[in-house]
């Protein structure tokens, strides 16, 4: 039992020896040993490279991160500047519905839709029984003009009586 002992000790130093002999030449470099700081000097370039991007990233990032936040507080006040509009909305539109009844009763006057260099209405004066038209062409005339056709339209003129 002994030698078959001393055999395997044997048998595990080899292999031992042939391990390191291995891990030797895993470990010896495949390079001229000169070409060993180049390769130090690339790796430490590459090393400060990717440093640098790291800080790029890292500042767009945070560029991004304001732009988000801004873009966030926009949004808020916009959809408050929104709930206000519709607010005033509900309350004005009706009032305005209101107004501008008021006017076409008052004033008597019809318009009807027709293009954008033309007014068009009727205006009725049941004392006297007359529909008078208006047919105002918005590009002859100034705006003085065309506010004084419509008072006439709406209130003619009475003639000067006699003396």
């Amino acid at each position: 039992m002994l030698p078959q002992l001393a055999k395997g000790r044997k048998i595990r130093r080899k292999q031992q020896y042939w391990q390191v002999c291995e891990t030797q030449v895993e470990a010896t470099p495949k390079e001229a040993p000169e070409a060993h700081p180049d390769r130090v000097h690339n790796i430490l370039q590459l090393t400060q490279d990717a440093k640098e991007n790291v800080d790029t990233m890292n500042e767009a990032t945070r560029g991004l991160e304001d732009k988000r936040l801004a873009c966030k507080l926009a949004s808020a006040h916009l959809q408050n500047r929104g709930q206000q509009v519709q607010e005033l909305a509900t309350i004005s539109e009706p009032r305005a519905r209101h107004e501008v009844s008021l006017y076409a009763h008052i004033s008597k006057l019809t318009w009807q839709k027709s293009g954008p260099a033309v007014w068009r209405g009727a205006v009725s004066d049941s004392a006297a029984g007359d529909i008078r038209t208006i047919d105002i062409d918005t590009s002859m005339l100034s705006h003085f003009e065309m506010v004084n056709r419509v008072w006439d339209a709406i209130d003619p003129p009475q003639p000067a009586p006699l003396l």
